[in-house]
C-alpha cells in the first residue's frame, strides 16, 4: 500500500522537473486536395406553346438547360467532394433586377487518383409568358380595336459550381465573374417570384 503511495507521487514529481515535459500530439497532415473543374452546356432544352382564346393570345416559352460536370484528380491518391451546383435567374423585362437564386443542388462523389469523374445538373425550366389581349371600343359609328400586351416569367442569368472538400472550397467555376466571386458564399435560399408588369404597355 505504501510502496504504490511513494511511486504515484514519484512519478508525478519527474513530471514536473524540467525535461520531463509532456509534448502536444502530432497534428495529423491536412489532405492535399488536386481537382480540376470543367462545367460545360450539354443541351439548352425548352419549348413554346400558344393557347388562343376569344381576345387573348398567349404565348409561353420555357427553357431548359442542361449542364455537365467534369472533376479530374490530379493527385496520386482518391478524394472524396461535393459538387455544389447554383443557377440564377432574373424576371423578364427588368433589366436593373440584381439577378437572384433561381434553384441549387449538391451531389457528393469519390474522384480516384489520376482519373476523371462527372455528373450532371438541370434546373427546373424557366417559363417566359407573353399575353395580349384585344379590346374593341365605339368611337361614333366606327369600331376602335387595340391590342395590350404584358410580359412575365424568369430567364437564365448564369450559374456557378464550386468543389468542397474539408469545408472548404478547392474548386469553382462560373459563366459570369459576378458569380464566380460570391463562390465563397453563396446564396442559400432560392427567391423566385415572377412579376406581372402592372401597366402593360399599349400598341
Amino acid at each position: 500500500m505504501n510502496t504504490r503511495v511513494i511511486v504515484s507521487v514519484a512519478c508525478l514529481f519527474s513530471l514536473s522537473m524540467p525535461g520531463f515535459t509532456q509534448q502536444p500530439a502530432p497534428q495529423p497532415e491536412a489532405k492535399k486536395h488536386s481537382i480540376g473543374l470543367n462545367v460545360k452546356l450539354i443541351s439548352s432544352g425548352g419549348q413554346s406553346t400558344t393557347k388562343t382564346g376569344l381576345a387573348t393570345k398567349t404565348q409561353s416559352t420555357s427553357s431548359a438547360p442542361s449542364y455537365s460536370v467534369e472533376l479530374r484528380n490530379f493527385a496520386q491518391t482518391d478524394d472524396n467532394v461535393t459538387v455544389e451546383w447554383y443557377v440564377f435567374s432574373k424576371p423578364v423585362g427588368k433589366g436593373s433586377v440584381a439577378p437572384h437564386l433561381y434553384e441549387n443542388g449538391k451531389v457528393a462523389l469519390p474522384v480516384p487518383a489520376g482519373k476523371t469523374t462527372t455528373t450532371t445538373f438541370e434546373p427546373k425550366p424557366m417559363v417566359r409568358e407573353n399575353r395580349e389581349t384585344a379590346t374593341a371600343t365605339f368611337a361614333g359609328s366606327d369600331i376602335v380595336t387595340s391590342t395590350t400586351s404584358s410580359t412575365s416569367g424568369e430567364k437564365l442569368f448564369g450559374w456557378m459550381v464550386r468543389v468542397m472538400a474539408d469545408d472548404k472550397v478547392i474548386a469553382k467555376k462560373a459563366s459570369e465573374p459576378s458569380l464566380e466571386a460570391m463562390a465563397d458564399n453563396p446564396p442559400t435560399k432560392a427567391v423566385v417570384k415572377p412579376p406581372r408588369p402592372k401597366n402593360p404597355r399599349k400598341r
